[in-house]
């Protein structure tokens, strides 16, 4: 994902890295597989079935889902990651889109296209 323009960037700005701190969701499995298990640090890494801890959609379906993150401070993004599990790990490379939305309201689209992520790799 492309980095913002460094002239926009205050002079006294400093790298922050931090993971989401609430999230919604379209539907939710529920159980092991809620919206809230998409926040904070991953909490596995690699690809394996049935490990829970992340979310996934109430249907395993072709239909859109969307998941909906908040973070704790504004912030110039530079670089998004997103950390896919899945289950079966065939069904790995769901994402879509990724969306940001600035402290003024405005969307900016920020990445879409063919997910070709691996079950347990990064979209980075």
């Amino acid at each position: 994902l492309s980095p913002s323009p460094a002239s926009i960037l205050p002079a006294d700005c400093t790298s922050v890295m931090q993971y989401a701190r609430t999230a919604s969701a379209s539907s939710e499995y529920g159980g092991h597989y809620k919206a809230e298990d998409a926040v904070g640090p991953p909490t596995h890494h690699g690809c394996g079935t049935e490990l829970g801890g992340s979310w996934a959609p109430r249907y395993a379906n072709r239909l859109p889902h969307k998941l909906t993150l908040t973070f704790a401070q504004a912030v110039f993004v530079q670089h998004v990651r997103v950390w896919e599990h899945a289950n079966p790990p065939e069904a790995s490379g769901f994402v879509s889109s990724v969306v940001l939305h600035d402290v003024h309201g405005k969307t900016h689209s920020i990445w879409s296209g063919t997910d070709q992520t691996a079950c347990g790799g990064i979209l980075s």
